[in-house]
């Protein structure tokens, strides 16, 4: 039996500098665990039991200019992370 836990929290602040001008920054704090429990443990089939755990925190900086009503002009930058799937946590290294 699986079992997955996840937990996010995101705090974003936005200033406008200059009547075109505005400032964006943000920051996310995620945290994600995995348990399996193995209820299958006989002869040559061992026990695949496992917890993991990730957490990360990420920020997020976006600059937007505006030129007028329309267009606007935007530009970002973040982190990001990948947590492993079900499937690749369950696969054993040893085939």
């Amino acid at each position: 039996m699986q079992h997955y836990t996840g937990f996010d929290q995101y705090a974003q602040a936005a200033w406008q500098f200059a009547p075109q001008w505005s400032l964006t920054i943000g920051v996310r704090q995620s945290r994600v665990s995995f348990t399996s429990t193995d209820a299958y443990i006989v002869g040559t089939n061992p026990d695949d039991r496992y917890r993991a755990a990730y957490s990360a925190t990420l920020p997020v900086v976006g600059l937007m200019f505006a030129a007028n009503d329309n267009p606007h002009l935007y530009a970002t930058a973040g982190c990001s992370f990948e947590t492993p799937t079900l499937n690749e946590l369950d696969y054993r290294r040893s085939g």
